[in-house]
């Protein structure tokens, strides 16, 4: 499942299970999207804590002692952080001290190679596209929305957000020829 198609896989696997006593061993789901597009509930900027984190360690943005731990090993202990300590502060709101707000951004800047500076101006939320842009904005250089492991080059490197997906700029050539190939020759499909 991909983008919208994780909603659907996911009603698949309860319906296989539910319906059928189909079990599956797993469902791999990649870049859920919000249905609205907007930036969601404190919810979602927990649970996408330890994929910013994850990112952050491939891309080597991370303090020395957290880049040369195993990455499940780092995501346990970010996974833990996310659920037990960032969102209950983001669900404070204006409630959370000051201090616990400084304490609660610099390690989200800890886990995300971002600034706590960074991680305060945006109130302890951290935009999917925001993160996109700003991890390593010092290098002119954007992530991947769909693999973070893509880098792209954007025209303004001032922009709040990426200008476009680098990992989809680069799938799109080769997916549109395999699958054009694949309706022609394999399928016998002409227009």
């Amino acid at each position: 499942g991909e983008s919208y198609g994780t909603t659907r896989a996911s009603g698949l696997a309860g319906h296989l299970a539910d319906v059928h006593q189909i079990y599956l061993n797993g469902v791999i789901l990649v870049s859920m999207t919000g249905l609205d597009g907007t930036p969601g509930p404190d919810v979602s900027f927990a649970t996408t804590l330890p994929q910013r984190a994850a990112t952050a360690w491939y891309h080597r943005q991370l303090p020395a002692d957290l880049q040369s731990r195993p990455l499940r090993e780092f995501l346990d202990e970010v996974e833990a952080f996310a659920l037990e300590e960032y969102l209950p502060s983001l669900v404070r709101g204006d409630r959370l001290s000051d201090p616990d707000r400084a304490r609660v951004a610099g390690q989200v800047a800890r886990y995300t190679g971002l600034s706590p500076e960074y991680v305060l101006s945006a109130n302890l939320r951290l935009e999917s596209s925001r993160f996109w842009k700003e991890l390593l904005r010092d290098q002119r250089l954007t992530v991947g929305r769909l693999d973070s492991r893509y880098l792209g080059v954007d025209k303004d490197a001032a922009g709040e957000r990426p200008e476009y997906d680098p990992a989809m700029a680069d799938w799109d050539g080769p997916f549109g020829n395999a699958v054009n190939l694949y309706l022609r020759q394999e399928l016998g499909y002409k227009t």
